[in-house]
């Protein structure tokens, strides 16, 4: 009888482990570009000389802007941006895909007021398959891509932001 019940024991548990394994194997994130995905890591440096990586910013909420330096629409979309920055709830960076070299991205910057990380990377762009510029790509806290779009206002932005800071 003792022998029975240390058999039936031994299968509990390892039914109760392989449930346990099943459930945190099920619910890991695929790595990718999309809304949903754990988003894929980005490396550049920054016109400052700095380097910027993406997966340094975990537990921040994380604004990543593709633009060109021939972009008028990007250019209007700073405004919007320069709004966010100043409620201080992400990190915003913006990364140039037309591969313009160090001094017009400087000049270019100084033009738009644009006092966030900022330089090129056209694999970035390649790897999140960036087809129009401005795309915009907000990262929650978790490093989960939680928007994918393009120009996009101030109002969609901060409701956006608000939903993914709490």
């Amino acid at each position: 009888m003792r022998t029975s019940s240390t058999i039936i024991l031994i299968i509990l548990l390892l039914s109760g482990l392989s449930a346990l394994v099943f459930y945190v194997n099920s619910n890991r994130l695929e790595t990718g570009t999309s809304v949903g995905n754990l988003a894929e890591d980005i490396e550049f440096t920054t016109i400052n000389g700095t380097s910027f990586r993406l997966g340094d910013q975990r537990g921040k909420i994380v604004l990543v802007d593709f633009v060109t330096t021939s972009c008028p629409v990007c250019a209007e979309e700073f405004k919007v941006l320069q709004q966010v920055e100043t409620e201080g709830k992400v990190t915003l960076v913006s990364i140039n895909l037309d591969g313009s070299n160090t001094n017009d991205l400087t000049t270019f910057s100084r033009n738009n007021i644009l006092t966030w990380a900022f330089g090129n990377s056209e694999k970035a762009g390649v790897d999140y398959r960036v087809d129009a510029v401005p795309t915009l790509i907000i990262i929650d806290g978790n490093g989960v891509i939680r928007y994918r779009g393009y120009y996009t206002s101030l109002g969609d932005l901060d409701q956006i932001i608000n939903k993914y800071s709490q």
